[in-house]
């Protein structure tokens, strides 16, 4: 018989990327400096396909 076995994942990680919270605010942060600055991002519609996917992919996971 398996038994599950818990995971524990430290508070200041995030739990579904692995990524430490204050490296993900960091991100996210110069992110949005890059918008304001009209530096943003472009993804064409294939891109933004595989990245839906792979988050339904991921919450379905759970």
């Amino acid at each position: 018989m398996a038994l599950a076995q818990a995971v524990l994942i430290p508070d200041h990680v995030d739990a579904e990327t692995g990524i430490p919270k204050v490296e993900l605010r960091r991100m996210l942060d110069e992110g949005l400096a890059e918008l304001a600055r009209g530096e943003g991002i472009e993804m064409d519609d294939a891109a933004w396909d595989r990245l839906r996917s792979e988050l339904r992919a991921r919450r379905s996971s759970r």
